[in-house]
């Protein structure tokens, strides 16, 4: 169980850095020389915006070695060093902290899917032990060995092999009730990021989306081992 941990955990650090890497390379190819578009829009909210600015922030000046794609690894890893020191950037318009911004929103998206995954398994789990019931019933076990031992422990397996994929589902349908009600959360941010090419807004809520789905599967896998050891690996 301990080198499952070990082995599962070691895996955390270069998936989200991976995950980090593919956003940037993402928002580059959606991004192009929008530099003149941000700055006609941006321009009259803020007085001290260049369209150099912009570049610089978007990375397009970003070279190496006179490679543009060499330079967007500068960027990404000065954007990773950023926010390894909680630094996630700011808004090209208000100048307004990203990482302030997803301080304040992420605990709403957390309640939309923390209610949503409590109803679903309010059902799952009920479904799953009455399942497990009539099959060991079949079998000649008692009752309350069967509910003690073997039910409520089988029901949990597939529940929890579930939840982690549930997580990215939750957070993904939070964009459209954030939408619908006009909720503060990551799902509303995401989207008035990507309308107002606010790009660097845009990375810092796939980068907690991301995060939450890795380490929700970890903590499932974890979970999971321990309720089926069968499926710890040597």
């Amino acid at each position: 169980m301990r080198q499952y941990f070990i082995r599962r955990a070691l895996l955390i650090i270069p998936t989200v850095l991976g995950v980090t890497l593919l956003i940037t390379l993402l928002l580059q190819i959606l991004q192009g020389d929008i530099a003149d578009q941000i700055f006609a829009e941006s321009a009259t909210f803020n007085q001290e915006l260049t369209k150099e600015k912009i570049k610089d922030d978007l990375g397009i000046n970003d070279k190496i070695l006179g490679s543009r794609f060499l330079g967007i690894f500068k960027q990404w890893g000065e954007w990773v060093g950023g926010v390894a020191h909680g630094d996630f950037g700011e808004y090209f318009r208000s100048r307004k902290s990203v990482g302030g911004e997803l301080q304040d929103r992420i605990p709403v998206t957390l309640e939309l899917a923390g209610l949503a995954l409590f109803f679903s398994l309010l059902i799952a789990l009920p479904i799953g032990v009455l399942s497990a019931i009539r099959q060991d019933t079949s079998k000649g076990l008692r009752e309350r060995t069967i509910v003690v031992r073997h039910a409520i422990k089988n029901a949990f397996i597939p529940v929890f092999s579930l939840i982690g994929v549930q997580i990215a589902i939750l957070v993904s349908g939070s964009v459209v009730l954030e939408r619908i009600f006009g909720l503060p959360g990551l799902g509303l941010m995401l989207i008035e990021g990507v309308s107002q090419r606010e790009y660097v807004a845009v990375q810092g809520v796939l980068l907690v989306v991301a995060v939450l789905v890795v380490f929700t599967n970890f903590l499932v896998d974890m979970v999971y081992s321990m309720l089926d050891p069968r499926i710890r690996y040597a």
